[in-house]
């Protein structure tokens, strides 16, 4: 039996991304960098530190995501010698036309899509914690999606990529004792010829899409997630090894993205990431 989430208004299934109007009486969706500027990137670290041990923001083209941690704090139960880990992965009403479409499914607001997406957050982040550090502790990641691409394009595997890089950063603010950061990559790819890069973009012309999680200073992957009508084309070696290759190297430049970012935030700090 579905029971409605009643702490929250419902928005009817016709609505649309908010749109704002800027000086000269022109409609536009955003006033940030327009969607063709996809390579470019903003993170910011700390945007909620009085009311959260860490927080973190990152904008990408129309995507714009919001991590929070909150813990480690002390849980009234059974003695555990680790810490337990929970991600928590929500939509802001009509940031997306995915998430309109999983309402008018009947889905409810919390949809198979942001389970998929916090389930994905996860297992991508969870390997990355020193839970032992935090005995009987929860440790909680909320992660809210403020604004996503309006195209009708599958974006989900660029989302959940935003959300794990953003919920490193925010990991790291918080100052919780991590192994690595991770950063993760959409990548998109075409069988004949073989062609795999990073998704950067909207584009509907390419055959399967994924994402690959990673923890570079270890050359660890911690996850990877790819669409279920692609799962046959894994059997090609030189396929595999080319998106975890792509993924890798752009994991790597996002990275000192990263380490800028935080070294940043730490005035006269001379210590390495």
């Amino acid at each position: 039996m579905f029971l409605p989430d009643r702490r929250r208004i419902l928005v009817p299934p016709s609505a649309s991304a908010l749109r704002f109007i800027d000086p000269d009486g022109i409609s536009t969706e955003d006033s940030r960098p327009a969607p063709n500027k996809a390579h470019e990137f903003f993170l910011k670290a700390s945007i909620a530190s009085s009311s959260s041990p860490g927080s973190a923001y990152i904008e990408h083209g129309q995507q714009k995501i919001l991590a929070f941690v909150e813990g480690p704090r002390p849980i009234r139960s059974s003695f555990s010698n680790k810490a337990r880990f929970e991600v928590d992965v929500r939509f802001l009403p009509v940031s997306s036309d995915l998430h309109t479409l999983g309402i008018q499914r009947g889905q409810g607001f919390y949809s198979a899509l942001e389970r998929n997406i916090s389930e994905y957050v996860y297992t991508s982040i969870v390997p990355s914690i020193r839970l032992d550090q935090y005995p009987k502790s929860l440790i909680s990641l909320s992660i809210v999606i403020l604004s996503n691409h309006t195209s009708k394009a599958d974006q989900t595997k660029q989302i959940a990529a935003s959300c794990v890089t953003t919920a490193s950063i925010a990991l790291v603010d918080s100052g919780i004792q991590l192994m690595d950061i991770v950063t993760a990559c959409a990548v998109k790819f075409t069988i004949n010829p073989i062609k795999v890069e990073l998704d950067l973009d909207d584009d509907e012309t390419n055959i399967g899409k994924g994402v690959v999680s990673l923890m570079i200073s270890r050359d660890e992957i911690t996850g990877f997630w790819i669409d279920n009508d692609s799962q046959q084309s894994l059997d090609d070696v030189y396929l595999l090894e080319s998106l975890f290759e792509t993924a890798q190297n752009g994991a790597k430049e996002l990275r000192k993205l990263i380490n800028s970012v935080l070294l940043d935030s730490v005035p006269n700090s001379d210590s390495q990431i």
